[in-house]
């Protein structure tokens, strides 16, 4: 169970100026263990790793959560390692990822409902919209939405680790036949799949 202290760790990022950015980091390699920051869009391999502005940063029990938006919509959710400082800027749409992130650690049940603005292939949009329709509490394996979509488990795969909105887009819901867990986030190294067990669980309560 959540603690309430990860609850109140997480409620009280609150605002630091009136900066529409926070921090800028830069991608990690996969290669550094314990310093991987996951830039999503440097993960797709559609832009190489590049400082990511962020306009928050945010406390979770499995990991800092790094928000970037562009034109009043959210396009990515990084997974960042605890050692991240956290931070918060005035932005609106930050405020409201925080509260909405809040509200997620106190009642798995509790939906986000934030303006996305994530680019991908059809393809990709199509297992993302499929990976939306999966409630908190449930998981579909990646052939079950293959199926759904008439498409190869590997293909739902490749999609799931481009997803540039974790939690938005739960793909953490998504798993490998026959009870195994599967990858996360393009990898199969213990942080993001320590972050997968951990929303898993949290939303098995």
């Amino acid at each position: 169970m959540l603690g309430d202290g990860a609850i109140l760790a997480a409620d009280r990022t609150r605002s630091r100026g009136s900066s529409e950015r926070c921090h800028d980091f830069p991608a990690a390699k996969a290669s550094e263990p314990g310093k991987v920051v996951f830039v999503k869009t440097a993960a797709r391999g559609r832009l190489s790793p590049q400082p990511s502005q962020y306009v928050a940063i945010l406390d979770a029990p499995f990991a800092r959560i790094g928000v970037r938006v562009h034109e009043e919509q959210v396009v990515g959710i990084d997974y960042l390692p605890m050692s991240t400082p956290t931070c918060m800027s005035a932005n609106p749409l930050a405020e409201e990822v925080r509260k909405q992130l809040v509200a997620y650690l106190k009642n798995p049940r509790h939906p986000f409902d934030l303006p996305r603005g994530e680019s991908g292939t059809r393809f990709q949009r199509r297992v993302w919209d499929a990976i939306s329709a999966v409630p908190s509490g449930n998981t579909r394996t990646y052939g079950d939405v293959a199926a759904q979509l008439g498409s190869a488990a590997r293909a739902v795969g490749g999609a799931c680790g481009s997803n540039p909105i974790p939690l938005i887009v739960p793909c953490h819901r998504i798993v490998a036949a026959g009870g195994a867990l599967g990858g996360f986030m393009h990898s199969r190294a213990a942080f993001p799949l320590d972050i997968k067990r951990w929303l898993l669980a949290h939303e098995a309560r």
